[in-house]
């Protein structure tokens, strides 16, 4: 069981996480952009 993503989605998510934790460590605020990307991919709330 388990999320299982593909290549390109895993990709998508690196990127993202990358660009919020950037963001998180200048200004805060990294969750707004996680838990929205989380639930575009399809992740379950």
């Amino acid at each position: 069981m388990g999320l299982e993503f593909g290549f390109w989605i895993v990709v998508f998510l690196c990127l993202t996480f990358f660009i919020s934790g950037f963001i998180d460590s200048i200004a805060g605020g990294g969750g707004l952009i996680n838990i929205p990307i989380f639930l575009l991919v399809g992740a379950p709330p």
